[in-house]
């Protein structure tokens, strides 16, 4: 039953451009700053929070993602791609431009996250 329902929900978030059903994500920058002996590169750790049965919007990043799992899990939908959850010390990779969402089953997640851009470049960028 439970994945029956992370998949109704999945298949409903990703046709939606926000979709939360139990609160508002919330993302805590804990660093941005310029790398240190690489011209034009910035680093951007967050820590992000992802209520239960619920979704970041579809979005991208300029430059490359990975997240830690630090509690919790997370399905990582990504178009064209097979769905990947991952649990409690895990590893999320999603490379630049790819356009993708976080969704959460009953627990919720907790994440930790590196995002390496060029300088002036946005962490995020929303789609429709």
């Amino acid at each position: 039953m439970k994945e029956m329902f992370r998949r109704l929900l999945l298949l409903w978030c990703v046709g939606v451009p926000l979709c939360s059903l139990a609160g508002e994500p919330t993302v805590s920058t804990l660093l941005s700053s310029a790398l240190a002996d690489v011209d034009g590169k910035n680093v951007v750790v967050s820590r992000v929070d992802i209520p239960p049965n619920s979704a970041l919007p579809k979005h991208f990043h300029p430059g490359e993602e990975i997240a830690f799992v630090l509690e919790g899990e997370v399905t990582l939908w990504q178009p064209g791609k097979e769905d990947t959850v991952t649990g409690e010390g895990g590893l999320v990779r999603v490379p630049a431009r790819q356009i993708h969402t976080g969704i959460t089953g009953e627990e919720g997640v907790r994440l930790l996250v590196f995002r390496i851009l060029d300088a002036g470049q946005p962490s995020r960028v929303l789609v429709e």
